[in-house]
């Protein structure tokens, strides 16, 4: 009981001890509070002009950038532009200048300027030689229908010629057939009027019935 005693008082006294303790926790929490709230408001007073200088960096950076973008964006030309949009802008890029407003980033604006008249020109020699293989290509079609229009008319002629040579012989051949036949009609129709003292007429009729297929 005694012992029970002295641990209800060791707790009672405790509670009390503890109690000046919490309330002396709040007072100094407190006080560290406002401590805080009053260097946060000095921090604050140097920190806002250095974030507008910070920003203003920021910004006068991106401004550079934005100026080398504009020239880097020169090498994004269409690819269906022509060969006098490729060389407008290889001009225009030649006359930017690059000067002390790219400050830190002049070298890579000087970059930025070099590779994007590097791209142009290549742009500009890919569609010479891909205008110079059409002209070649024109030229070669136009030499082939020349060329193919010149056979024909040769194979037109060449033809014509066979005909022509064709139809002489065989008009050289008739005339020949004919004068043989006229040759040997007229041995037999001498003959028939020497020999069988017929007259001219009936030998004629005698040889045209044989020639007509009625004798045989």
């Amino acid at each position: 009981y005694k012992l029970r005693q002295t641990k209800s008082a060791v707790e009672k006294a405790r509670k009390e001890a503890k109690q000046g303790v919490l309330e002396y926790g709040r007072r100094l929490d407190g006080f560290a509070n406002e401590i805080k709230g009053e260097i946060d408001a000095m921090i604050q007073v140097h920190e806002t002009p250095l974030l507008e200088i910070e920003q203003k960096e920021k910004d006068r950076i991106n401004a550079i950038k934005e100026k080398i973008q504009v020239i880097s964006d020169f090498a994004e030309i269409d690819i269906n532009a022509t060969s006098d949009d490729i060389k407008a802008a290889f001009d225009k890029v030649q006359d930017i200048a690059i000067d002390d407003s790219y400050q830190e980033l002049k070298e890579e604006a000087f970059k930025a300027r070099d590779d994007a008249s590097l791209y142009l020109s290549e742009r500009e020699r890919q569609q010479k030689l891909a205008l110079e293989r059409v002209e070649k290509q024109k030229e070669e079609a136009e030499k082939r229908a020349i060329e193919a229009e010149r056979l024909a008319k040769e194979k037109a002629e060449a033809e014509r010629l066979a005909l022509e040579n064709k139809k002489m012989e065989e008009e050289k051949k008739i005339e020949s057939d004919r004068k043989h036949v006229e040759k040997i009609h007229n041995e037999i129709l001498n003959d028939l009027c020497a020999t069988n003292n017929l007259s001219e007429e009936k030998a004629k009729y005698i040889i045209r019935m044989i020639a007509g297929g009625h004798v045989r």
